[in-house]
């Protein structure tokens, strides 16, 4: 085996390293570290019609009997002003220097968040329409990007174990870049479907006529940083072809 055919194996065992880094970055961020989010939701300046409520709970009701034409304010439903949302799980914060944190795990959204109408001490609080609608997507896109991403991962994984083998046979390149191609897809589908999340809340939050005042700030870190875990693994897959076609074992 010459030299050649050495480094036009390692350039692709290293672009999908690459790859396996910056995903992991990404994916564990709220788990292994707090520097990467998927969106912060601003509520400080929310703003709730009370005619968007069938009733009440009994917090808000006061403000709601003294001044009827008053809207209700995000510290009147008993909401924290600043909520970070990651891939695990949510951390909230009322002046965004102390951060209350759930705990990290699988299909968060659908056991932390309430996507119905919350009864508390037998008051009943009807969600609007388009909350509702919006907390099922985001529920339903955050477990499937969990999956995606995991998914992703372990073809990464599959790939990188594969593709140190690729140096003695031609066959087993040939089998590398076709695992590629498909860990790449993946890869793809799970970038896609964080950034459809992301993409989904906030013109919904941002454009609903039941959330005045309600904000959503984008991490743009945290899509930069799969983007470019996906364009090291679409470049691995491409440079896979290399040891197929060229750079032949001896």
């Amino acid at each position: 085996m010459g030299a050649g055919r050495f480094f036009c194996v390692a350039l692709p065992l290293l672009l999908t390293i690459g790859s396996i880094g910056t995903l992991l970055y990404a994916v564990l961020a709220g788990v292994a570290h707090e520097n990467l989010k998927l969106i912060q939701v601003d509520l400080s300046d929310l703003s709730v019609s009370p005619v968007s409520f069938k009733s009440l709970v009994s917090r808000a009701e006061f403000n709601i009997k003294e001044i009827q034409t008053d809207n209700i304010t995000a510290e009147a439903l008993g909401l924290h002003k600043y909520y970070d949302l990651t891939l695990w799980g949510s951390c909230s914060s009322d002046d965004k220097k102390k951060w209350e944190c759930s705990k990290s795990q699988f299909d968060w959204a659908s056991k932390q968040i309430n996507a119905s109408d919350i009864t508390e001490g037998g008051t009943t609080i009807q969600l609007p329409k388009d909350v509702k609608d919006a907390l099922k997507a985001f529920q339903k896109l955050i477990k499937w990007s969990e999956v995606a991403f995991i998914v992703a991962l372990i073809g990464l994984g599959l790939e990188l174990l594969i593709g140190i083998f690729s140096n003695f046979s031609r066959a087993v390149s040939c089998l590398t870049w076709f695992e590629s191609v498909v860990t790449t897809i993946l890869v793809i589908i799970a970038c896609s479907l964080s950034t459809a999340t992301v993409a989904i809340i906030a013109g919904v939050v941002q454009g609903s006529k039941s959330l005045y005042g309600a904000k959503v700030h984008l991490d743009g870190r945290f899509l930069a940083v799969i983007w470019i875990g996906a364009a090291f693994c679409i470049g691995a897959s491409l440079f896979w072809i290399f040891t197929i076609c060229c750079c032949a074992p001896e």
